[in-house]
C-alpha cells in the first residue's frame, strides 16, 4: 500500500494495554516499515526519472566511465522526504523511551476455560439469582407502598369522621339555639294571649295591640329561621331536629 504524506501526518496508533505505556509496537513497526518502503519507492522513481545521458561520440576511449548524473529531487519531493524523516525520528524516539522504560510485571496466568456448556448454565443461574433478587425488592416494595396507602387512608377516614362529627355537633348546638329562642318567644307570646285573655275575661286592661303585634311577629321570625336553618342542615340531623320544633 503507497504511503502518502497525510497518511504520515494523521497516522493514529492504537493505546498499549494497561501494563505498558506508549503506543501498540506492533503498530508502529509496521508503520515504520511502510514508511521505509515508501522512502525506497520515492528514491527509485527519482533514480528512473533522471535523464538519460547523451551516447558517447566517437572519440578515444576512456578509462573510466562517468556516473550517470542524476536530477534534483523536486520542491514537493524534498518536503515528502523531510516529512518521513522527521516521523521516523519521532518514532524512534518512542521506541527508544518505551525500551528505557521498566519492564511491566508478567500478565497473570491464563485461567482454564470452562465448557461453553457449563458456561451457559452457569451464566443462566446467575440470572435467575439475580430475578430472584430482583423480585423479592419489588415485592418489599408494594408492601412498603401498600401499608403507607393504608395508612394515609385510615388517617382520611379519621379526619373525615372527625369533621363529620364536629360539623353535626355544631349543628345541633345551633339548632338547640334557634329552638330555646323560639321557645322563648312562643312562651311569651302565650303569657300575653292569657294575660289578654284574663285582662278581657275581669275588665281590667291587659297588653296593648302593638305589644301582641309585636310578639306575634317575633314569633313568626324566630319560626322562619328555624325553618331557614334546618333546610341547611344534613338529612339526618334536618330530620331529628323537625320533631322537637312541631312539639313547640
Amino acid at each position: 500500500m503507497a504511503i502518502t504524506p497525510d497518511d504520515v501526518r494523521t497516522v493514529v496508533f492504537k493505546s498499549s494495554s494497561l501494563l505498558r505505556h506508549g503506543y501498540d509496537m506492533g503498530e508502529v513497526d509496521d508503520f515504520l516499515d511502510e514508511v521505509a518502503l515508501a522512502m525506497d519507492d520515492l528514491i527509485r522513481a527519482q533514480q528512473h526519472q533522471s535523464p538519460q545521458p547523451p551516447a558517447p561520440r566517437p572519440g578515444p576511449a576512456r578509462s573510466e566511465s562517468v556516473p550517470p548524473q542524476e536530477a534534483p529531487p523536486t520542491p514537493d519531493q524534498h518536503q515528502v522526504v523531510g516529512e518521513l524523516r522527521a516521523r521516523v525520528r519521532d518514532l524512534e524516539s518512542e521506541l527508544a523511551a518505551r525500551k528505557a522504560a521498566p519492564a511491566p510485571a508478567p500478565p497473570p496466568a491464563p485461567q482454564p476455560r470452562p465448557a461453553p456448556g457449563n458456561d451457559l448454565l452457569q451464566r443462566l443461574d446467575e440470572l435467575e439469582r439475580e430475578n430472584e433478587r430482583l423480585r423479592k425488592e419489588s415485592e418489599k416494595d408494594l408492601m412498603g407502598i401498600s401499608s403507607r396507602a393504608v395508612n394515609l387512608l385510615s388517617q382520611a377516614q379519621r379526619t373525615a369522621d372527625q369533621t363529620i362529627a364536629d360539623a353535626d355537633k355544631y349543628a345541633r348546638d345551633l339548632v338547640m339555639n334557634a329552638r330555646a329562642q323560639f321557645q322563648e318567644i312562643l312562651q311569651r307570646a302565650q303569657a300575653l294571649s292569657r294575660v289578654s285573655g284574663n285582662g278581657l275575661a275581669s275588665g281590667a286592661s291587659g297588653p296593648t295591640t302593638t305589644e301582641l303585634e309585636y310578639v306575634r311577629s317575633c314569633a313568626q321570625l324566630a319560626q322562619a329561621q328555624l325553618h331557614a336553618l334546618l333546610a341547611t342542615l344534613p338529612p339526618e340531623v334536618s330530620t331529628q331536629s323537625r320533631h322537637p320544633s312541631a312539639e313547640m
